[in-house]
């Protein structure tokens, strides 16, 4: 069953979510878990409405690569945003009628497929899929046979299936728009999945007009932030950062997750460098749960200046990703 490979391809945590908000018996095991959620689907406990709008908050999230937009008011107030059915004419003009408002597909293909076009009056998505597959070694399951007079000794291997999602989001109340890929880096795969995606935009907006977030400016400033931030209200914390100036660079780091800042005489030092002088290269941050933030855990992220890419390296909710964005707007 597609859904369920869909299913089975997120985390366990967020597959005992799904159970537990339908009032299903979880279990300890994958096996239990898989089990479990097969009965709730066959028993009508699971709808295909509960299963999509479960998806839509845990596929494809985290565990990726972001491009980060500015919208400016120039999109922000185009009067087509205040009129669904201007949104729907103008898709509809550009031949993608069928995706448009679509239910979450279950399909896997083979190449990558724009699979729907939503609009729900501030925020515009769209989304891709691609289907893959690979052989996963199982020894438990190799065996021996003997036939006709020859021993035979059988290797086992399951297939394992997934999708990876690729998204464009446009929140016109935060005034910011992402592109999310899951493709492993690459300068071509993803020079070409950028382009993908301004095309697709392009046919419903001035997607040129988007300002591209600047990576290099916020690593410095969200390294600031760490330094000036001692007593940790903001939940923003460097625990590597390099600088470049011409010729030369800079870099502060700390082993394991702690902030390099959380060390004195390294904090010195930073306090030392202009970093009018510098351009950021690349850094490490870790956000956490803090007063001013609504993130329950701590989430490793990664800046990259020269490409103005950020690396989130673990599988989240849509909200966690947007609240990181939201606090990297606010002090990036």
């Amino acid at each position: 069953m597609l859904v369920g490979q869909i299913i089975l391809a997120q985390g366990n945590v967020f597959i005992k979510e799904l159970l537990r908000s339908a009032g299903v018996r979880i279990g300890t095991t994958k096996a239990d878990f898989e089990r479990n959620l097969m009965d709730a689907i066959d028993n009508g406990v699971l709808r295909r409405e509960d299963i999509e709008a479960w998806l839509v908050e845990v596929e494809g999230w985290g565990n990726q690569h972001i491009y980060l937009f500015k919208v400016p008011s120039i999109i922000a107030k185009d009067s087509i945003w205040l009129d669904q059915a201007k949104v729907e004419k103008k898709i509809t003009a550009s031949g993608f009628a069928n995706i448009w408002n679509a239910p979450v597909s279950f399909e896997f293909p083979e190449q990558q497929k724009l699979t729907g076009i939503q609009f729900d009056g501030s925020n515009l998505r769209l989304t891709w899929h691609q289907g893959q597959s690979w052989l996963v070694r199982d020894k438990t399951k190799d065996y021996g046979q003997e036939i006709d007079g020859d021993e035979y000794e059988f290797q086992a291997y399951r297939r394992r299936a997934e999708r990876a999602v690729m998204h464009f989001e446009m929140v016109l109340p935060l005034r910011l728009a992402a592109i999310f890929i899951q493709t492993p880096w690459g300068e071509i795969e993803h020079e070409t999945a950028l382009k993908e995606v301004s095309k697709i935009a392009s046919s419903i907006f001035d997607f040129d007009s988007l300002e591209e977030y600047k990576v290099s400016l916020a690593i410095k400033h969200l390294d600031q932030l760490g330094l000036d931030d001692q007593q940790g209200q903001y939940g923003i914390q460097p625990s590597m950062a390099r600088l470049d100036s011409p010729g030369a660079y800079v870099e502060f780091g700390s082993v394991g997750e702690k902030s390099y800042q959380d060390f004195t005489p390294v904090r010195e030092v930073r306090r030392a460098l202009k970093p009018a002088y510098f351009t950021g290269n690349k850094s490490d941050f870790m956000f956490s749960a803090a007063p001013k933030n609504a993130l329950s855990r701590k989430i490793r992220v990664t800046f990259y200046g020269k490409d103005d890419r950020i690396r989130l390296w673990m599988q989240m909710k849509a909200r966690e990703v947007w609240e990181i964005l939201r606090m990297i707007k606010t002090h990036g």
